[in-house]
């Protein structure tokens, strides 16, 4: 598997560190064709590497952050490409399940860092994994508790021209949605989601970076 894991972080440097860290342990586990893409809007952060892994960080500033994720999505060179927020932790199996199936879209569940009772919710989305197909699949779907990080695709799965560029909070299902080509739901939780950074890029009601609009 050739793989893009594109990561975005902002003043969280603690975090960074233990979402880099559960991405070599993946590679450790099953090592792939792998590189890893780090944005940094920040500069509080140190620079974490691995030797056999490709690893390029970047430090740039938009105005808002579908601009952010175009620019990493551009920037990879590999066969797929997966987004991985600075506050969450990739599966240990994640290369190890992936490289077992071949399909254009993947998508998967995810276990909630800290169980409440307002996240017991998430572990329903395992009815939809009979759906054979993407377009069934999103029939029965409901976009509400949608993450980037259950999805996995090839970069030629997004027709060219498409990325969406404004800041919107659903800009990860609007991209799913856009995905082309064969489909495979996984019935696996592959990533760890937390609400750990609180001030989560990718929640409004988390958020407190001002490039966040409505």
């Amino acid at each position: 598997m050739k793989i893009s894991i594109l990561i975005l972080t902002h003043n969280r440097p603690t975090l960074f560190k233990r979402c880099i860290q559960s991405v070599f342990t993946a590679f450790d586990t099953c090592p792939v064709d792998l590189e890893i893409l780090v944005n940094n809007d920040s500069n509080d952060i140190v620079e974490i590497y691995k030797n056999d892994i490709q690893i390029v960080y970047t430090y740039e500033k938009y105005d808002n952050l579908g601009k952010i994720y175009k620019s990493l999505f551009d920037s990879a060179s590999k066969e797929y490409v997966y987004y991985l927020e600075d506050d969450d932790i990739m599966d240990s199996m994640f290369f190890d399940v992936l490289s077992k199936y071949d399909s254009d879209i993947y998508y998967f569940n995810y276990v909630p860092y800290k169980v409440t009772i307002n996240f017991l919710k998430y572990f329903e989305y395992t009815k939809y994994y009979e759906d054979s197909t993407k377009d069934e699949f999103l029939r029965n779907f409901d976009d509400h508790n949608f993450q980037i990080g259950q999805m996995c695709f090839k970069k030629t799965a997004l027709p060219a021209g498409l990325f969406p560029v404004n800041n919107y909070i659903k800009n990860d299902f609007v991209i799913f949605k856009l995905l082309q080509g064969s489909f495979k739901a996984l019935p696996v939780y592959l990533y760890k989601q937390t609400t750990d950074g609180q001030d989560n890029i990718s929640f409004k009601t988390y958020n407190r970076d001002p490039r966040w609009m409505s």
